[in-house]
Formats: structure tokens, sequence, C-alpha cells
């Protein structure tokens, strides 16, 4: 079964979930440059993460996951591509 390809919205929430744990933030630019992201691609993907609530802002460019961004991670880590 062909399975769809992740987004990099989607990506980027893996990589946080994968660098910290769910109760400590993360540098979003840490983690955009993990991923070869542009500053002005990380500022896209975080604006989109945070106006649907997958992930909280902090100060400067800390990023916390949602209650609601941890339920996603686990429903695409279900789903891993092969």
């Amino acid at each position: 079964m062909n399975q769809k390809a992740r987004t990099r919205d989607e990506l980027f929430l893996l990589k946080i979930y994968e660098t910290a744990p769910r109760s400590l933030d993360v540098d979003s630019h840490c983690i955009g440059r993990a991923l070869r992201h542009s500053h002005r691609t990380i500022e896209n993907i975080v604006r989109h993460l945070a106006q649907a609530n997958f992930v909280k802002k902090g100060e400067r460019n800390r990023l916390q996951l949602t209650p609601q961004g941890v339920r996603l991670v686990e429903q695409l880590l279900k789903e891993a591509p092969s």
C-alpha cells in the first residue's frame, strides 16, 4: 500500500517530539536547521503550527508541543510510512 509523504509541518512536529520530552520546550531554529530549512521556512512552519494549536510559542524562538500536538505526533507515528 502506498502511503503519502510527510509534510514539512508534520516532519517539524515529529522532530520536536523526538528532540525534547513533552514537558520541555525546544528552540524552533535548532529544529528547523536540523531539517535543513531556511529561516523564513521555519518562521512559516511555526506560525502555521501555532495557529493550528499544535505548538505553543514561548519567549524568543522557544516552542512546546500542546496536548493536541502530542496527539497528532502519536497518530503520525502509528501511521509511519515504510
